[in-house]
């Protein structure tokens, strides 16, 4: 159940969902209702799917199917069925016929007697996510793999940062400025505008 704001247009949005140990892009597949929600103390509007969708994207220029994508070997029952980035701890992997590294880095912050963190992720030695103010640094990958169909790597994180939050992200390279590996599409909780 994906909850927030629902776009008007969603019948352009195409399904990211996991399938086994395989990730899969289709039509979406929902239906839409209400539900109540105790943190905000209001009901939501909520997305609901018979699949395991990960995130929702708006016009990928993807076909449907099999998505390429690496094994990251996630432990069973881990929460969000993701790759938790330990910071200082950098993960390896291969895509492709590149080698690629992710390094999680956090800093403490300590302002009239309260901690606040930030939290960055380095592809490559080359900063690609940084987030401040948070209550911890809780990062995880969801997927690597070629998600826009380019045949490089895109990324898919959790990037948590306060209590009870889940922060979807989704990093394409055909996003990437002039100089970057990969660039952030415009996502907001689990719907994510490829624009």
């Amino acid at each position: 159940t994906h909850r927030g704001t629902l776009f008007p247009y969603t019948t352009l949005f195409r399904s990211l969902y996991k399938k086994g140990q395989k990730y899969y892009l289709s039509k979406t597949q929902y239906t839409i209702g209400k539900e109540w929600d105790g943190i905000i103390g209001d009901s939501v509007s909520t997305l609901t799917s018979e699949r395991d969708v990960i995130l929702y994207v708006n016009h990928l220029p993807s076909k449907m199917g099999k998505v390429n994508s690496v094994d990251l070997h996630i432990a069973p029952n881990s929460f969000l069925d993701s790759f938790y980035l330990e910071p200082g701890t950098p993960l390896r992997f291969t895509f492709e016929g590149k080698h690629y590294e992710l390094t999680t880095k956090e800093k403490i912050f300590t302002k009239h007697g309260n901690q606040s963190y930030e939290g960055v992720i380095l592809l490559n030695g080359k900063q690609i996510v940084r987030r401040t103010n948070l209550d911890k640094v809780d990062f995880s990958l969801m997927v690597a793999g070629d998600i826009d169909g380019d045949g490089k790597l895109d990324l898919v994180f959790n990037l948590s940062g306060m209590f009870g939050e889940v922060y979807v992200a989704l990093y394409l390279s055909s996003c990437a400025l002039p100089g970057q590996q990969i660039g952030r599409a415009s996502c907001r909780e689990r719907v994510c505008l490829y624009v």
